[in-house]
């Protein structure tokens, strides 16, 4: 089924394990609970198809071009979508675990109430994308792209954000526990009422964010920009009194 076109094409509940299927266009395609466990959809077009409750586990996306499609509910363990484009896709409560999505494009995903645990996101696009009350557990999202992103009520567990880019970001009551924030940029973020808890901040760059009601417990601060342009360094080594 390698460069298949089967667009529009209806397979609900298809079982395609172990499918070759690289380079097949299944552009707004019906995909509903289809089994597409270890298949190799690398190159694929999945523009605007619907996944919902689809099985991706193993599954090979690299690549590929999935702009707005749905996959609520589905399941991506071990997927690997490296440098695909996933812009405008509905997440929205899909299992993600050991995911391999480094350089994706997920502007403007949704991946509300999702659960997404040791996966790679590192140098992702996320700018835009809505992870309100997403679980996220041993993450790595290095180096990537949260512009503008809504995190709210969010809770992030030993994730790595290093030198994310969280300019405008809403963390509002969002739960960053033993998180590692260390030369990310925090300009102009919504961190009110968040629970900052052994979060590592050296370095990173808080100007203009808002921490009003936020719980900074155990908070790591070293040449961090405060809210109101100041150092930590030349300001008792903290930022606690400067939000």
């Amino acid at each position: 089924m390698t460069n298949a076109n089967l667009v529009g094409a209806i397979l609900t509940g298809a079982v395609l394990e172990q499918a070759h299927m690289k380079g097949a266009n299944l552009d707004q395609a019906t995909l509903t609970g289809v089994d597409f466990t270890h298949a190799n959809l690398d190159d694929a077009g999945l523009d605007r198809a619907v996944l919902t409750n689809a099985n991706l586990t193993d599954a090979h996306l690299d690549s590929a071009n999935l702009t707005g499609a749905t996959l609520t509910g589905a399941t991506l363990d071990h997927a690997d979508i490296d440098d695909a484009d996933v812009t405008g896709v509905n997440l929205t409560g899909a299992v993600l675990n050991d995911l391999h999505a480094t350089g994706a494009n997920l502007t403007g995903a949704t991946l509300t109430s999702a659960t997404l645990a040791n996966d790679k996101l590192n140098e992702a696009n996320l700018t835009g994308a809505t992870f309100t009350s997403a679980t996220l557990t041993d993450d790595n999202l290095a180096a990537a792209v949260l512009t503008g992103a809504t995190l709210t009520s969010a809770t992030f567990t030993d994730c790595d954000l290093k030198r994310a880019v969280l300019t405008d970001a809403v963390l509002t009551d969002a739960a960053l526990g033993t998180t590692y924030l260390d030369g990310a940029n925090l300009t102009g973020a919504q961190l009110n009422d968040a629970t900052l808890t052994d979060v590592d901040l050296s370095h990173a760059n808080l100007t203009n964010a808002n921490l009003s009601g936020a719980t900074l417990a155990d908070v790591r601060w070293r040449d961090t920009t405060c809210p109101d342009g100041t150092n930590s360094d030349r300001d008792g080594d903290s930022c606690a009194s400067d939000l």
